[in-house]
């Protein structure tokens, strides 16, 4: 099976960290709507209830309080390792100016992807090492938005695939650029190219 794959070619004069942090921005501002929700349905949910409540409503209610509290615990989870790699990135982009392209990879492990989404950039402007102005942009935004409605209407994460499904952002650097001891994947890797 061939990947689901979105090759973007980013125009030279736009700077990769806008698209990157716009992209997180906005997939971060429909997950916190989501949460935001979640947050309201169960003090809905916890209101005490009367005492003429039928014992199988009771039951329903209880059910679905368990239901949205795992889901909040759930979209937690995936915020706070969500603003990590954001915070990783800025730190990679800040230190490697002349990224080649990213990778996202949906799957269980990027060895086994689901979904595979590769950007590429032409040759941009180089940004010192020091500076970290990541501003937001019409093109970044724009970027961000098509690349979030085509994981979208692909069905990336859908509840067709039952396992667990995790992104991975892999960056494609110059050989030159030695990673840190910790930073993974190491420099031999190959993510697969067959979908499971």
């Amino acid at each position: 099976m061939v990947p689901n794959r979105i090759m973007k070619s980013v125009p030279p004069l736009f700077h990769k960290s806008e698209l990157c942090v716009t992209t997180y921005k906005v997939i971060l501002q429909d997950i916190s709507v989501e949460f935001d929700a979640l947050h309201t349905e169960f003090k809905e949910l916890e209101v005490v209830p009367t005492e003429t409540e039928v014992a199988s409503s009771r039951r329903k209610r209880i059910g679905r309080m368990r239901e949205v509290r795992q889901g909040i615990r759930r979209l937690q989870k995936f915020m706070d390792a969500f603003s990590g790699l954001q915070t990783a990135l800025q730190l990679m982009l800040s230190e490697v100016p002349d990224i080649q392209g990213i990778i996202l990879v949906l799957g269980a492990s990027p060895i086994r992807p689901q979904h595979v989404y590769e950007f590429r950039f032409s040759h941009g402007r180089v940004v010192p090492g020091g500076a970290c102005n990541f501003i937001k942009s019409r093109a970044a935004e724009g970027l961000s938005r098509k690349a979030i409605r085509a994981l979208i209407s692909k069905g990336a994460g859908s509840a067709s695939y039952t396992g667990p499904t995790k992104l991975f952002l892999l960056v494609r650097a110059s050989s030159s650029f030695n990673l840190p001891l910790h930073f993974l994947p190491k420099r031999d890797f190959r993510y697969s190219k067959k979908v499971t």
